[in-house]
């Protein structure tokens, strides 16, 4: 009888210490999950979070996270991906920070930790933006697996196979806009370890952080179409639909298309589409979504370069076209790219919605509700690896208008294709997100399940002295 009364006590004791563990864990990062997916961390806060508080929200879709950074306007606001709760030997950082101390002009960068210094900055990515209230707020897509190189190694990220922890950081920039060390007491770690990818997740497909020798450029090859697709339906542009809801433009290929062939994959996903380019490594090879069969007068560009005549190392640009001349780089963009048997490839992702910079204005494309063309293009670059004008015969244009969102796309009857606006102070706001506060279950239930949590906790703790009773 003593020993059944024991196990009666003992099992609800020892839960009742796993849930307590599991409630303090979650308590210490304050980390609210989101009905779609995604999870908020409201940084520094205990309970709740209003719309003046620093968070992190992160939403995983099939191959990409996209990421929202909110915090106070000092300067900049930071978050890195990193294997510990320190800053380096190798963390991921992506930074939202002003152009100088008084700017509203508001860019995001890519960058990575080494320890206590300053980040390395390694190039801008492209997202939405937005300074208003006393806060800044910057909304970017990174995909699954992204490699940095960091002091002459390539160190590689993948979120989709490991746990991370995520740091965030609040600073001030110089008047030139260089982002300087944080200020005391302005980082902030996660207790826990996260999968950033969620339900996306492919455990154990590869090693969280890993750090290799040799030139910037993917591992693993990524095929330009996949080997279960359909059959052509387009003959004039010969556009291939396959089975994973991407699309494949053949250029200039009358009829199918071999290894050698230079072409433009575009796969799209709830927020983004992913593109995979593919050409002769004649110096670049570029991809433009336009309005029009022509170049201009507003053409979202992007370009996969290399460095220099000879260089086989190989970045992308992100771009836009006004015309018959060179194009105006914007800045890089993630992405993993190579260089082998005279071809050069590059894959990134593009959000939905892109604003850039035109001739003092803003131009936004949205691919998610009008159709677009599709210019390629084929050129050199100079020895500093600047972009030339592309070569004579070597510019092809889709026949056909595309709907690049495809089974993604939103309301077609919202917005123009591509529209223009007077650049205000301020760059354009992200689209609406999920309000942070919204859990997986509504403020009645919660309130209901915390009384009977707290019931229960009672219980548990009046058995538990009863044990101690009976053991002494």
């Amino acid at each position: 009888m003593r020993a059944a009364i024991f196990l009666a006590i003992l099992v609800p004791c020892i839960a009742h210490e796993v849930q307590r563990g599991t409630w303090d864990s979650a308590a210490k990062d304050n980390v609210t999950h989101l009905t779609n997916g995604g999870e908020v961390w409201n940084v520094g806060v205990a309970k709740g979070c209003d719309s003046n508080c620093a968070s992190v929200q992160w939403i995983p879709s099939q191959d990409s996270v996209k990421f929202t950074l909110k915090g106070n306007n000092t300067g900049y606001i930071a978050v890195a991906i990193s294997s510990n709760q320190a800053m380096g030997p190798h963390d991921d950082a992506y930074i939202c920070a002003r152009s100088s101390p008084t700017s509203s002009d508001v860019k995001i960068y890519s960058a990575y930790l080494v320890g206590h210094h300053p980040p390395g900055i390694v190039g801008t990515v492209m997202g939405n933006t937005s300074f208003a209230d006393g806060m800044l707020s910057c909304t970017f897509s990174r995909p699954m697996s992204v490699t940095k190189s960091v002091g002459g190694k390539n160190v590689t990220w993948d979120v989709s196979s490991s746990n991370f922890h995520l740091l965030y950081a609040e600073g001030i920039v110089n008047t030139s806009g260089n982002v300087q060390y944080h200020q005391s007491g302005h980082r902030m770690a996660t207790h826990d370890a996260y999968l950033l990818a969620g339900e996306f997740a492919d455990i154990g497909s590869s090693t969280p952080v890993s750090v290799t020798s040799g030139p910037l450029q993917s591992t693993t090859s990524v095929p330009l179409q996949s080997t279960t697709s359909e059959e052509t339906t387009s003959g004039k542009d010969n556009i291939t639909h396959l089975t994973n809801g991407g699309e494949v433009w053949n250029v200039g290929v009358a009829k199918g298309c071999d290894s050698n062939c230079a072409s433009v994959e575009w796969i799209p996903s709830q927020d983004s589409v992913k593109f995979t380019l593919k050409g002769n490594n004649t110096g670049y090879i570029a991809v433009a979504i336009s309005s029009n069969q022509a170049m201009g007068p507003h053409d979202d560009a992007y370009i996969c370069a290399r460095s220099s005549p000879t260089s086989s190392d190989v970045k992308i640009y992100s771009a836009y076209l006004v015309g018959h001349h060179p194009p105006g780089i914007v800045g890089t963009v993630m992405g993993n790219t190579s260089f082998a048997d005279g071809m050069l490839s590059c894959t990134f992702s593009r959000p939905m919605s892109v604003t850039k910079s035109v001739g003092g204005k803003n131009v936004t494309w949205d691919v998610s509700n009008s159709n677009f063309h599709l210019l390629y293009a084929e050129g050199i670059v100079n020895t500093s690896g600047n972009v030339q004008y592309h070569q004579s015969g070597h510019r092809m244009a889709t026949h056909d208008a595309y709907l690049l969102a495809g089974n993604q796309q939103t309301d077609l009857t919202t917005q123009t294709s591509s529209s223009t606006t007077t650049k205000s102070t301020a760059t354009q706001s992200p689209t609406t997100q999920p309000s942070p506060t919204v859990g997986m279950e509504s403020t009645t239930s919660g309130a209901v399940q915390l009384i009977a949590t707290s019931l229960v906790s009672v219980l548990i703790v009046t058995l538990c002295s009863m044990k101690n009773i009976l053991d002494n």
